[in-house]
């Protein structure tokens, strides 16, 4: 009998061609028209995303992606593609390892062409977020199960689940911190995930069957529901639990907080109006774990690198420090191949 050929797929949200005004308009034109990025009603989500928040972010988004393309290039694209490159090195010939973006290139059609074309029997889906959410994990698997009916490809498929608890993504970025940062010299750390709006954790709330549907009112920033699906929140706030263990941080010596929100009601305290305030008390030195990202991207490495730095100097602080995340790191293929254990079929 023939061995199985099996295809791993990394999926990650995107980012644009260029830091051009026309790339970066057709890539927010694809990701904020996306349902389940922007969950209103189709006529309602058109209005906003085509009528208002693009014409009026465009300008500002071009300004910043050519900040973040003229130190770090198209940063998302270049630290995905190496750590694809060191999982095809590490697996050798046993599976074939190829990365995709949700939204522009390279893009989830142009890869199940070439899954097709190749014809594996067998495909695992790596969405590359360890905490589970419908802008997010969702829509790249409900992408991938469309493009898999739309193009007739034939194959077993197996996803690797969310990993926001997984002993080696905690101590995997607790190494990159220890060993770049001595993390007892700071003030104060901060845990600091991308935001989600309210609604999405009300729908969240709805759908595993807790008692409440408003966010108010929830008790998931202290317990972590045993849900099949869980609450986004419930699990940054575990992970940040985790990670403060692994480092022994005392629970007055941290926060968690949220960032890159489009409006008022979404997830808090914000990660911006955090650091101000950290910075007002007294604090000097902060150092900033990003634990939803996998890879660097434009909301680390320029959101909080940049902006948030900045509002922490105009209040007072002096240093604020951002480790890494896992990229293409060692750290990142453990847990790789940790994960695929538990899915892959022998």
């Amino acid at each position: 009998m023939s061995k199985s050929r099996k295809c791993l797929l990394l999926l990650n949200v995107g980012t644009p061609d260029s830091p051009e005004k026309s790339d970066v308009r057709r890539y927010l034109t694809q990701f904020l028209n996306d349902k389940r990025v922007i969950d209103l009603p189709w006529l309602g989500r058109k209005i906003l995303v085509n009528g208002i928040i693009i014409p009026f972010r465009v300008n500002t988004s071009v300004k910043i992606y050519s900040e973040l393309w003229a130190k770090h290039g198209r940063i998302l694209d270049t630290l995905t593609q190496r750590l694809t490159m060191k999982l095809q090195k590490h697996f050798e010939g046993d599976l074939a390892v190829k990365y995709a973006m949700r939204y522009g290139n390279p893009s989830m059609d142009k890869a199940f062409d070439e899954i097709k074309e190749e014809g594996y029997d067998e495909l695992i889906l790596f969405p590359l977020f360890p905490q589970y959410a419908m802008s997010t994990t969702q829509t790249c698997l409900e992408e991938a199960h469309r493009l898999i009916k739309k193009k007739g490809v034939k194959l077993r498929t197996e996803i690797v689940p969310s990993f926001f608890n997984d002993e080696l993504f905690v101590e995997g970025i607790a190494k990159q911190a220890k060993t770049q940062f001595d993390i007892e010299a700071y003030d104060h750390i901060l845990f600091s995930y991308h935001g989600l709006p309210n609604r999405h954790l009300r729908k969240a709330h709805k759908n595993i069957g807790y008692s409440s549907n408003t966010i108010e009112g929830c008790s998931c920033e202290k317990r972590l529901e045993g849900f099949k699906i869980g609450c986004y929140k419930a699990e940054c706030y575990e992970t940040s639990r985790l990670l403060a263990k692994e480092l022994n941080i005392s629970e007055k010596n941290y926060t968690v907080a949220f960032q890159s929100r489009l409006s008022k009601d979404w997830l808090k305290p914000f990660s911006d109006v955090t650091v101000t305030e950290l910075a007002k008390q007294g604090a000097k030195k902060a150092l900033v774990f990003t634990p939803s990202f996998t890879i660097d991207c434009l909301e680390t490495l320029n959101e909080i690198g940049e902006e948030y730095a900045e509002e922490f100097y105009k209040a007072g602080g002096k240093q604020l420090d951002l480790v890494p995340c896992l990229n293409d790191s060692d750290e990142m293929v453990k847990l790789a191949d940790s994960l695929l254990k538990n899915v892959v079929s022998e």
